[in-house]
């Protein structure tokens, strides 16, 4: 497990404190993680936030609320293609409602990923039809609520 490169993404300070904590308390020095959001643009943007505690969730990229900080966007695909980062072989998204713009600008790279996990509700179900039709094959889902299922995709090729 640690001989693995793994690139994470925290748009939350609260979490991506808890993130780095995580990553130097475990020594996982092929790990890195940076305070951005991925999605379908590049852009300056905001994230609605409920609160800077650590491990708070249903943060809105995009959005501002009562309480906001600044966010910064970017794309899986743009990212890839002006190798800031190299194409990945596995993928795990969760997002808490923000998978849509996710594989919107990463659709490219995640159809040439070996696997990918991504946790979806039901008002994104549409999305495993999209995978799907970009080169992925659904492997296996796996309910986590009563609303929630993870999907593992595999590469079809």
């Amino acid at each position: 497990m640690k001989q693995n490169h793994v690139y994470a993404f925290e748009p939350h300070v609260g979490n991506y404190k808890n993130l780095l904590d995580s990553i130097n308390l475990n020594a996982l020095s092929r790990c890195q993680a940076f305070n951005v959001a991925i999605s379908d643009r590049l852009a300056l943007s905001k994230i609605s936030v409920k609160n800077m505690h650590e491990g708070v969730a249903e943060n809105k990229v995009g959005q501002s609320g009562d309480y906001y900080h600044g966010c910064t966007e970017m794309d899986l695909d743009s990212l890839v293609e002006k190798n800031i980062l190299p194409q990945p072989d596995h993928v795990k998204i969760d997002v808490d409602g923000f998978e849509s713009q996710v594989v919107q600008g990463g659709i490219g790279t995640l159809s040439k990923c070996k696997t990918v996990l991504i946790e979806i509700n039901d008002v994104h179900k549409n999305l495993v039809d999209q995978l799907s039709e970009n080169g992925l094959k659904l492997q296996s889902r796996h309910r986590r609520n009563e609303t929630e299922f993870n999907y593992i995709f595999t590469n079809a090729n």
